[in-house]
């Protein structure tokens, strides 16, 4: 069930994102991928560590900005 939650929402986003930035979703799959298999590995604050880490990379890779005046 989320399997195809994640790939319509998948879908839409793709649809409604700048052209340049339709890359990065393959690069975010491959993530999501990658951790669900390691899981299980590592430890909880390595995992959460990781996941906030990659939230804020992949928030500045799509144009977002620490800028109040944007």
């Amino acid at each position: 069930p989320y399997t195809t939650l994640f790939r319509s929402i998948a879908l839409l986003l793709l649809s409604l994102t700048r052209p340049a930035n339709i890359p990065l979703f393959l690069i975010l799959g491959i993530q999501y991928r990658a951790l669900a298999a390691t899981r299980h590995v590592l430890s909880p604050l390595v995992f959460s560590t990781l996941v906030l880490s990659l939230q804020h990379v992949s928030f500045f890779a799509f144009g977002g900005s620490n800028s109040l005046a944007t």
